[in-house]
């Protein structure tokens, strides 16, 4: 005589089939834009179905640091490197800043991932420190300023400037993707070129004609004799048909007629400079960028408005 499966338990065994997995994602973007994606799995997955193709991978969290707020402030992932390949991107590109993003997705009773794309719960996002640990079977990494917790908790500090991570697309005119309200010749988010002079303190080119700090916080990449260096920008000045800029940083060599270089224009991350009008902000309305909270009481002789 047949026996039918209680309800209850067909319920239970559909629920368990729609196992969860856990999905990272890292975002490397020196020297070159490098995505790696990773299911902690014994095969490989797409997320959405169909669409973007997550590696099997072994890894773990071995460290989480939390504040009173329920803010995540640090997480620890250790990761498999029995293949070498973590420790291979590691020579090659630098893991310190790149975004990493932890995310939950469920599968169906077929062992497939959602077709939608926001189908996943974000267990952590934030950036990446330096590799701690790199060995023939481990690859440790660290990142910070990750999610909060608790979705129904202030996800952002009531702080005086921008928030918002640097890199982050679209946010606080803080990179190339950033909406400063024009994009004509004379105001280039990022430039290239080939220097005319300088020294160890400074570059001098015919490419810097922008106003005066028009370049001020931004970013540059710097090759000479093969070797690449990355500084920040303190100052930019324009005139006689060349410009200057000043790192933060003294080079270890001098640059030369032959130094080639990159420039991605900055912000310090105020209002003053990331939504008002400025030689180094934007030259229209950019206060969807900023991101930042303006009523916050200044300090003495500190101008934030």
């Amino acid at each position: 005589m047949a026996k039918n499966v209680l309800p209850a338990v067909s319920g239970e065994f559909d629920a368990t089939s729609k196992r969860p997995r856990l999905l990272m994602e890292i975002d490397l973007v020196f020297p070159s834009t490098l995505n790696l994606r990773y299911v902690k799995a014994s095969s490989n997955l797409t997320f959405p179905y169909g669409g973007t193709s997550y590696t099997a991978k072994t890894f773990g969290v071995s460290g989480l640091s939390q504040s009173i707020e329920g803010q995540i402030e640090r997480i620890t992932i250790d990761i498999d490197n029995v293949a070498q390949d973590m420790g291979a991107y590691a020579d090659s590109y630098k893991f310190e800043g790149a975004n990493l993003r932890l995310k939950r997705i469920y599968l169906n009773s077929s062992g497939q991932a959602p077709a939608d794309s926001g189908e996943y719960v974000e267990i952590f996002g934030g950036e990446c420190e330096a590799p701690t640990e790199i060995s023939r079977k481990n690859f440790q990494l660290s990142a910070v300023e990750g999610s909060a917790l608790q979705r129904n908790m202030i996800e952002r500090y009531y702080l005086r400037t921008c928030g918002l991570r640097f890199g982050g697309s679209g946010e606080c005119n803080m990179n190339q993707f950033s909406n400063l309200g024009h994009s004509g010749e004379d105001h280039p988010l990022i430039i290239t070129g080939t220097a005319v002079g300088g020294d160890t303190d400074s570059l001098i080119a015919t490419e810097l004609t922008q106003p005066t700090n028009h370049w001020k916080h931004g970013r540059i990449k710097l090759t000479e004799s093969g070797v690449t260096f990355e500084r920040e920008i303190n100052a930019s000045l324009s005139g006689g048909g060349s410009g200057e800029i000043t790192f933060d940083v003294a080079l270890p060599v001098s640059v030369t007629a032959s130094s080639t270089f990159e420039i991605k224009k900055g912000c310090d991350k105020t209002w003053n400079t990331c939504g008002g009008n400025n030689a180094w902000g934007p030259s229209g309305e950019n206060t969807i960028n900023f991101g930042g909270f303006l009523h916050v009481e200044k300090k003495e002789g500190e101008d934030i408005v």
